[in-house]
């Protein structure tokens, strides 16, 4: 049986805020480059993520995989988070009531946000991508939050999950910047807040290796196969990385 935590939110409770995020012992980071994310990540994060996968009754195989699946690997860029701003949502909680100024500074090649430009100041500046180049993320993200700080925060998303900072209520959060401050100080805060924005039925889901149907509530129907079998996929390799068969988790009733 795993260990209660007691607080609504995983990223409140006091055993996992101090938990260690990397594990004691390291593992060597060598085979398929599936192999090399899992170790990459198990040596950044292992020691929390065992600690709420044993909480969890998960096994440790299954919150490595969706760490690696579900996000890039990588918590920081330097000594910044990883973000992704999406001006799309920018225009839409700040941007319509305020359009010579949005349209000054961004554009968008549709109104679904697929492609996304961006220019300092000037009308003639040059208008320039930035998805891709965390520098220009950052850029384009600060150049919004001076127009409007809470919707700057509330239209980007943060860290390890990309985690929308519209959804900090789901994961807890009284307001988008406490999210954005948490997230950016520590990335502990980053995987627990993916756990967090997880419904009971996404973990059962876990519990019981159904990965498709975790990824169907997860990610939307539209992949859940893809992902399911992704995260399946990186489940199978982890026990290549360790040499050893995985133990079917024990069920919390």
């Amino acid at each position: 049986m795993g260990t209660v935590l007691t607080n609504d939110y995983h990223w409140q409770n006091k055993i996992l805020q101090k938990s260690t995020l990397a594990p004691i012992k390291k593992i060597k980071i060598v085979g398929t480059a599936r192999q090399k994310k899992l170790a990459l990540v198990y040596n950044q994060f292992g020691g929390l993520l065992t600690t709420l996968s044993h909480s969890l009754v998960l096994d440790l195989a299954v919150g490595l995989a969706v760490i690696c699946v579900e996000s890039s690997g990588e918590a920081f860029k330097g000594d910044k988070m990883m973000i992704r701003f999406e001006p799309h949502w920018f225009y839409k909680l700040w941007g319509k009531n305020n359009r010579a100024v949005f349209d000054r500074h961004f554009k968008l090649s549709n109104w679904k946000g697929e492609t996304h430009f961006y220019r300092e100041a000037a009308a003639k500046s040059r208008w320039q991508g930035f998805h891709g180049d965390q520098p220009k993320e950052w850029a384009v993200f600060t150049l919004a939050r001076g127009l409007d700080e809470n919707a700057a925060i509330k239209s980007t998303s943060m860290g390890l999950g990309q985690i929308m900072g519209f959804n900090h209520k789901q994961i807890g959060y009284g307001t988008a910047k406490e999210m954005f401050e948490n997230f950016s100080k520590d990335a502990r805060y980053q995987i627990l807040g993916i756990f967090d924005f997880m419904s009971k039925a996404m973990i059962k889901s876990l519990q019981r290796a159904d990965f498709i149907g975790f990824a169907r509530a997860y990610n939307g129907s539209g992949q859940a196969k893809t992902y399911g079998r992704l995260i399946e996929g990186h489940v199978k390799e982890w026990e290549k990385v360790l040499g050893t068969a995985r133990v079917a988790p024990t069920l919390r009733l």
